[in-house]
């Protein structure tokens, strides 16, 4: 039996449901599923998206609570990605202080972690420029090199003058 109705042709496009919008919680709640973001920064997103602010303020304090959003986390995983890059402690500071971290949060970090600075700068300069000793105009580079990765300027030149030794 046929009906009166017609027939949808094959690979014609069926309507799609409209989807509500998402909530400034359930945007969150993905955005930390796919990494940390502090405080700061994942209000700015919120709002960025077009939640207003009280709504994103009140989902960032929800999620802060129920422990899925932490800047100590995020600071540990600054230090992780940072030190992966071969990045200095001034480097990571600056990165957490873009995404509004607190400093004094993020120092204890870095002390917490005993993170050797001065071997880690040294094996970047290995990686980049070989081995030691290094001429002069060299030692320039490698100071500057070092520099914009974020080391103190102590480490910058104890290693492109080779007077690093593991303290």
């Amino acid at each position: 039996m046929e009906s009166d109705q017609p027939r949808e042709k094959a690979g014609a496009k069926k309507e799609k449901k409209k989807r509500k919008p998402p909530s400034a919680l359930s945007r969150a709640a993905w955005l930390l599923g796919r990494r940390e973001y502090s405080k700061k920064e994942l209000y700015d997103v919120l709002v960025r998206k077009e939640f207003s602010p009280e709504e994103s303020q009140k989902a960032v304090d929800y999620l802060e609570e129920r422990g899925w959003q932490s800047d100590e986390r995020t600071a540990r995983m600054l230090l992780n990605s940072g030190s992966a890059r071969q990045y200095g402690p001034a480097r990571i500071m600056a990165t957490a202080r873009q995404k509004g971290l607190n400093p004094e949060m993020v120092e204890g970090v870095l002390e917490a972690s005993e993170h050797n600075w001065l071997t880690q700068a040294q094996n970047a300069t290995k990686r980049k420029y070989g081995e030691a000793p290094y001429p002069f105009d060299l030692q320039v580079k490698i100071a500057g090199f070092l520099a914009r990765k974020g080391y103190s300027l102590d480490i910058c030149w104890k290693i492109a003058r080779n007077e690093a030794h593991d303290e």
